[in-house]
């Protein structure tokens, strides 16, 4: 837990060096350190239930019924990231705006006979668009993600169980899943 807080507040610094010096290497490294706090963090839940996860593993293989409880463990394996990224993001009504707003733009430069200058701001335009609906679609993802374990274990047949065994067991197994 202590490498936890200390991952964090070396983010913190990071975050600050890179809005005071508001450049692209800044930003970069904070990038990297957030991706290994955030593999550290799933680590760290993953080493502290394991055993319940173990424990829930074999009474899926016994073809035992799950609490509600040990369902919410396997929650928290699976899917807990989608459901906090879901609940704490707050910028998809603006992505969309966004994507409409760049479309009006795009679909307004369609019929003109783009120039150098006009084919480089539609090229800006694509490049705003992608980003923008790179946004959208991560966002998304991670709300089907949500859907489908809810929807899958709400009642677990053979081939769920079976297909929960697998994800958990590998979970288990792969420091890097």
């Amino acid at each position: 837990m202590s490498e936890i807080k200390d991952q964090i507040k070396a983010l913190n610094e990071d975050y600050q060096k890179a809005l005071k010096m508001n450049d692209n290497a800044s930003y970069s490294q904070l990038s990297i350190n957030i991706a290994d706090a955030e593999a550290n963090i799933r680590e760290y839940i993953q080493g502290i239930t394991k055993n319940e996860i173990q424990t829930i593993v074999n009474k899926l293989r016994n073809n035992e019924q799950l609490t509600k409880f040990e369902i919410d463990y396997i929650r928290l394996w699976l899917v807990s990231d989608a459901e906090h990224y879901i609940q704490a993001e707050n910028d998809f009504e603006n992505w969309q705006n966004e994507s409409k707003r760049l479309m009006d733009q795009i679909n307004a430069l369609q019929n003109s006979d783009l120039n150098f200058v006009e084919a480089s701001k539609l090229r800006a335009l694509l490049l705003d668009l992608t980003r923008t609906a790179s946004d959208i679609n991560f966002y998304l993802q991670q709300k089907e993600r949500v859907e489908k374990f809810n929807e899958s274990t709400k009642e677990l047949d053979s081939e769920e169980s079976e297909l929960l065994i697998n994800l958990l067991t590998s979970k288990m197994k792969s420091p890097n899943f």
